[in-house]
């Protein structure tokens, strides 16, 4: 009983924010667009030919964090599910 009322609770709070978040998203839209100034091409770039971009250069701070965190918790998964697989495996090689 206990664990469905938390599953109701969580599921509420999760819908709730799908739907604030919902309508944030509609206010932020319907503001209207002005264009400032027109933007001109310089002459030695033609229109269908763009600079290349490396990625890697210019990630920013969020990124770099992000993929720290990603390794980090990737890295910490593996080894509770190795140690989860050696504690299964001493049950099962006394059964």
């Amino acid at each position: 009983m206990r664990v469905l009322l938390l599953l109701f609770i969580s599921i509420s709070i999760f819908l709730a924010g799908m739907v604030f978040g919902g309508n944030q998203q509609g206010e932020e839209d319907s503001s209207p667009i002005e264009i400032v100034e027109e933007i001109s091409i310089p002459s030695n770039i033609s229109e269908n030919e763009t600079p290349p971009v490396d990625d890697t250069s210019h990630m920013n701070l969020t990124q770099k964090a992000a993929s720290i965190l990603e390794g980090t918790i990737t890295g910490i998964y593996d080894f509770i599910v190795m140690i989860m697989y050696e504690i299964a495996s001493i049950f099962f090689s006394i059964a």
